[in-house]
């Protein structure tokens, strides 16, 4: 059982690794970057329907020549937040209780 559990684990990462290239920290964060946000945002609540306008934002990334300038997170009450690109990457890089929602083009104001 801990040789399945440990072989789904290294599999996941291999995929990630894959996916998304070597682990960077924040200073070294390609800005052409395409992460993969939060699945399951077909209907987004008005709050995040606003956001998503103001920023210019994209659930599905953005095209590779863009430069993300801000990002909408979701916490775990769901409220969701604009943020700065840099810490919605962190946030998205750390796996904890907050989700990165969308990337954006448009900064914070």
């Amino acid at each position: 059982m801990l040789t399945t559990a440990l072989g789904t684990t290294l599999a996941g990462f291999c995929l990630s690794v894959l996916l998304l290239g070597p682990a960077t920290d924040l200073t070294g964060v390609e800005p052409t970057a395409r992460p993969v946000v939060e699945s399951g945002t077909a209907r987004a609540t008005p709050v995040e329907a606003r956001l998503m306008r103001r920023y210019d934002c994209s659930t599905d990334g953005l095209v590779p020549t863009a430069i993300p300038r801000s990002a909408i997170v979701r916490d775990p009450d769901g409220r969701v937040h604009a943020v700065s690109f840099d810490r919605g990457w962190q946030i998205y890089r750390q796996h904890g209780p907050r989700t990165l929602v969308a990337v954006c083009l448009r900064p914070l104001r």
